[in-house]
């Protein structure tokens, strides 16, 4: 599992810049995946136990790449005037900004 963690640290390019590592999201999937894996392993008899049944997924809450946050109003009128020249289902997105819903609230709404 070192791999993994190794993943999480920053890495430093040729040309000096500095690279970000995997986020917390990220490693989950990737733990999850070998989790996953290792079950099928012990289900199928390849393996007697799996050695990654223990570890835990890191707090995804600790590590925000993007902070969430609320459309301007600049940017409401640009989501609005772009999605009145798009197809007429884009005409959702009037709805989710008076609404303030969120795209998959939105959606569930559409007939």
């Amino acid at each position: 599992m070192a791999y993994l963690g190794d993943l999480r640290a920053d890495t430093k390019g040729d040309d000096g810049e500095v690279k970000p590592g995997i986020s917390a999201q990220t490693f989950n999937f990737y733990l999850a995946a070998v989790k996953r894996f290792c079950r099928w392993a012990v289900r199928d008899g390849r393996a007697r136990e799996s050695p990654v049944a223990h570890l835990q997924g890191l707090n995804v809450k600790t590590d925000r790449r993007h902070e969430r946050r609320a459309l301007t109003v600049q940017k409401q009128g640009r989501l609005l005037r772009a999605a009145g020249q798009g197809p007429e289902r884009y005409g959702i997105a009037g709805h989710a900004v008076s609404g303030g819903r969120r795209n998959g609230a939105a959606a569930e709404r559409t007939p």
